[in-house]
């Protein structure tokens, strides 16, 4: 998944949704480690915000907006940790 498709993401789905997702997965032994991992990589990325949102702002041609990029990916990341 690169970033750009990160952001689509976190703009499409509601952060409680995705956690609830990645908790039903958890849930099921059958797919736990793939969730698990894919939730720890995804976090990952989540961390890097300022580098998530510069490729954005970048991409869709709107630099002067990559503060509220990144702020956005912040205050959706702090929502599906918790």
């Amino acid at each position: 998944m690169s970033e750009r498709d990160l952001y689509r993401l976190v703009v499409a789905i509601a952060p409680e949704a995705a956690a609830e997702v990645s908790r039903l997965g958890s849930a099921d032994p059958r797919l736990r480690q793939a969730v698990e991992r894919g939730r720890d990589h995804f976090i990952e990325i989540l961390d890097k915000s300022a580098t998530l949102a510069g490729m954005v702002a970048d991409a869709w041609g709107a630099v002067t907006r990559e503060g509220e990029f990144r702020a956005y990916v912040d205050e959706w990341s702090r929502r599906f940790r918790d």
